[in-house]
């Protein structure tokens, strides 16, 4: 992957598709892309679901929103039908839809809830500097995996979900990106308990796990 505003590579693998940076739905055509084991999103997109976005769920056998994906699609609560949760960063506040809030460079402890679950077991609690979101909505269904002890009202950062029949993983933590300047801060990528995690997650949503 590549930091900053410059592309990130599309596909990492046949396996995996990844959007983030300037890899967005909207330049994927309809049609265009072949089916991967999972689709990541690491954007956070504006505005409302877009057909070309509903495309690219289809084109993944499990789908995995990864930190600030969390804050995709503030305009409509359709996006927490599909990823189990939703945060809202935006200015304005539709009805329904959550005004959350990011606080950058959170020392955070994290707590294993579901110590059997594919993903996480074999992961002990943790502690990393994160950016930390607080006021997040998730669906009373969701299956959660990790908690955290920054947010003040709801505490899960990690969960399960499913759509359409699809296993969906949502993971709040992420911040930062592989290749960032030594003074950018901590950046989540180089802590090995998170790595793991993110790991699983791909071959649990693939099915693999």
């Amino acid at each position: 992957m590549k930091a900053g505003n410059r592309t990130v590579q599309t596909a990492i693998s046949r396996r995996l598709l990844f959007t983030g940076g300037e890899a967005k739905p909207e330049a994927f055509p309809l049609g265009g892309l072949g089916h991967y084991d999972v689709v990541l999103f690491y954007d956070m997109e504006p505005g409302a679901i877009t057909p070309e976005w509903l495309d690219l769920l289809n084109r993944g056998g499990g789908i995995i929103f990864l930190h600030h994906a969390l804050g995709s699609f503030p305009a409509t609560t359709e996006f927490r039908s599909i990823a189990g949760g939703q945060g809202n960063f935006a200015e304005k506040r539709p009805e329904g839809v959550p005004r959350s809030t990011f606080h950058h460079n959170v020392l955070e402890h994290f707590t294993i809830t579901d110590r059997t679950h594919p993903v996480t077991c074999g992961t002990g609690d943790f502690a990393m500097t994160d950016e930390g979101y607080d006021h997040v909505e998730i669906e009373p269904g969701a299956h959660v995996l990790i908690t955290s002890d920054f947010p003040t009202d709801n505490r899960a950062v990690a969960w399960t979900w499913e759509y359409q029949g699809k296993r969906v993983l949502l993971l709040q933590p992420g911040h930062g990106s592989l290749g960032l300047p030594a003074d950018h801060g901590p950046t989540a990528y180089q802590n090995p308990d998170f790595l793991r995690l993110l790991q699983r997650s791909i071959f649990w949503t693939a099915g693999r796990l």
